[in-house]
C-alpha cells in the first residue's frame, strides 16, 4: 500500500520505463505465486513470515509501476492521435479489469488458484513485454532519421 506508493515516486523519476515495467511485471509474477504457497502455511517460520508479508505487497507494486509504465508509454506515441487513443486502450483495459476481477475470484474454489493465476498472467505478460515491446523513444528515432511512412486518414 502506502510504502510501495512512497517507493514508487522516486523510482519513477529515476528509472527508465522499461525498468519500471518489467520490475512490476516481475513482482507481478513473483509476489502471487510466493503468497499462493506462504499464505497456505499455518506455522511460519520468521523468513516464511518475511516473504509472506512481502508477497502481500507485490501486487500494488505491479499494479502502480504497470500502471506508471503503460501510460507514460502509451502517452508517449507520436502522432497525437495514436497517443490519446493507445492512453484510452489502457485505461478501459483497467476498467474491464476491475469489473471481470471479482467474478474471477469468485469462480475460484480456493483463493490460492487465483493467485497462481494472476502469477501465470504476470508470466505471461512479462514474456510477452521482453520478446516483443520496443523500448526506443520517438526522439531517439527522430534523431536516427525515422520518417512516418503510413500517415493517418486524417492527413489526406
Amino acid at each position: 500500500g502506502l510504502t510501495v506508493s512512497a517507493a514508487a515516486v522516486p523510482a519513477s523519476s529515476a528509472l527508465s520505463l522499461r525498468t519500471l515495467l518489467l520490475f512490476g511485471l516481475t513482482a507481478g509474477t513473483a509476489g502471487p505465486a510466493l503468497f499462493a504457497w506462504s499464505g497456505e502455511i499455518q506455522d511460519r517460520t520468521r523468513l516464511q513470515s518475511v516473504l509472506y508479508y512481502l508477497a502481500q505487497n507485490c501486487p500494488s507494486a505491479c499494479a502502480i509501476f504497470g500502471t506508471i509504465a503503460c501510460n507514460q508509454l502509451s502517452v508517449d506515441l507520436y502522432p497525437v492521435e495514436v497517443a490519446s487513443t493507445a492512453a484510452g486502450i489502457v485505461l478501459s483495459a483497467g476498467t474491464v479489469g476491475c469489473v471481470v476481477s471479482p467474478y474471477l475470484f469468485a469462480m475460484f474454489n480456493e483463493w490460492s488458484s487465483f493467485y497462481i493465476l494472476l502469477a501465470s498472467l504476470g508470466g505471461a505478460s512479462l514474456v510477452m513485454t521482453l520478446g516483443f515491446l520496443r523500448f526506443e523513444p520517438w526522439s531517439k528515432q527522430a534523431s536516427d532519421g525515422a520518417v512516418d511512412s503510413t500517415p493517418l486518414l486524417g492527413d489526406k
